[in-house]
């Protein structure tokens, strides 16, 4: 690991030339990219002129960015650490004045990056402050610092080492560093939202949620792993036929979530897509693609899994579904939903297992459309074999159809 003054100090060698070198070509690239397209000869050549000259200006002061990714913020929080200075870095218990709920991670996300709450959750991070708004850094010893505001409207906490890198932190990223459980990754970010909503006494709509339909995928996880459940007892024939399906059953509910968007939902339930591509990939080739489809279509039909009808998603569902189907046809992507594992769902699932072996449909491979809509009829086969060009073959108006194009492929077998 790079200790700070590494991290921070230019270094007069070729690579430290480049990296600045690199810097100023970004830079011009940037602000000339922000010109006016009314701009032409003249009024165009003086303006590229005066960014050229500008970005020399910032070479000659070694001004690169370093960018705060995983490595730099451990670094930092390790320095904090053998300093024995973290208490900088000592967050409020809690803030009144913004007590409430709000309604989705966007929202607060929004409050929490584009308001300046450095000195309200850190109260001891900002010392005396100079005219021009600049003072000593804290965190980064022979640094001085900064509150700004960058283009997008996020404030950052800024540090800059004379003649050195500059590296711009916003709210969560110092949250990460104060914690130091997961920095520099999504959990770390995730954690450090959640403890910057309790500061402020926020409840998030969107985490409470995720919290209630966490449990229910976890009781099916519980489930599926013979933990605090009789399954073997109550549902000997669905558990013996299921049996050398657990890789994927665990499979799809663990990505289910891992995957709970509040952005994705049909019938207030959370919902998922992935391709059985990448099943296979993630499952190690456990299941070859074939087996995949045939299975995801047996739990669609048993009960244990639920495929989303094309007609049902919203236009920027669609938009993902036909973004990322299959390279090989011009089938979509199904979004699925799980159902908790309950007795009644259990009851059912064994009851069509019973059809399924009395039917001597046992190997998966003899569940085709045409024999699901001959023993189970034509809404069971609906459900499982949906129609690829986005409408219901129940003949039910698509709202979605006048969007659609039409691929060739009659029913989708993922």
């Amino acid at each position: 690991m790079k200790t700070i003054d590494e991290l921070f100090e230019i270094k007069e060698t070729k690579k430290g030339v480049w990296k600045l070198q690199g810097a100023r070509i970004k830079y011009l690239n940037k602000e000339k990219g922000k010109l006016s397209n009314e701009l032409m000869g003249v009024e165009y050549s003086s303006a590229v002129f005066k960014i050229k000259l500008k970005a020399d200006r910032r070479m000659q002061r070694g001004q690169s960015y370093l960018k705060p990714d995983k490595e730099v913020m451990e670094a930092i929080r390790t320095h904090l650490l053998e300093r024995q200075v973290m208490d900088c870095l000592k967050t409020r218990e809690s803030i009144s004045g913004m007590e409430g709920q709000m309604k989705s991670y966007y929202e607060f996300d929004e409050f929490a990056m584009k308001s300046n709450l450095f000195a309200n959750v850190f109260p001891q991070l900002i010392g005396k402050t100079t005219e021009e708004g600049f003072f000593e850094c804290k965190i980064i010893p022979n640094n001085f610092a900064w509150i700004s505001k960058d283009e997008k409207g996020v404030y950052r906490y800024y540090t800059k080492r004379k003649n050195g890198h500059t590296m711009g932190l916003n709210i969560y990223d110092l949250m990460e560093i104060s914690d130091g459980l997961n920095v520099g990754s999504l959990k770390g970010f995730q954690q450090a939202r959640k403890q910057l909503a309790r500061i402020f006494n926020i409840s998030l709509a969107e985490e409470v949620w995720k919290d209630v339909h966490r449990v229910s995928i976890e009781k099916n996880l519980m489930i599926c792993e013979g933990s605090g459940s009789n399954l073997q007892q109550h549902f000997p024939i669905l558990t013996d036929y299921l049996r050398k399906y657990l890789p994927l059953i665990q499979f799809l509910n663990q990505w289910a979530l891992n995957h709970l968007d509040i952005k994705f939902v049909y019938n207030d339930k959370p919902i998922m897509f992935l391709s059985t591509t990448h099943i296979e990939k993630m499952l190690n080739s456990k299941f070859d693609q074939t087996t995949i489809s045939r299975v995801i279509n047996m739990l669609t039909l048993i009960g244990l899994i639920f495929k989303v009808p094309h007609n049902e998603l919203s236009q920027d569902e669609i938009k993902i579904a036909k973004g990322i189907e299959s390279g090989r046809s011009r089938r979509w992507i199904n979004f699925y939903q799980i159902p908790q594992y309950d007795e009644q769902t259990l009851m059912n699932a064994e009851k069509y297992v019973r059809i399924i072996i009395n039917c001597e449909l046992k190997d998966i491979a003899k569940i085709t459309e045409d024999r699901v809509r001959k023993h189970f009829g034509e809404e069971q086969a609906n459900q499982v074999y949906l129609s690829s060009d986005g409408k219901k073959k129940r003949g039910k108006h698509s709202k979605a159809e006048n969007i659609i194009e039409n691929p060739d492929d009659s029913d989708i077998p993922f």
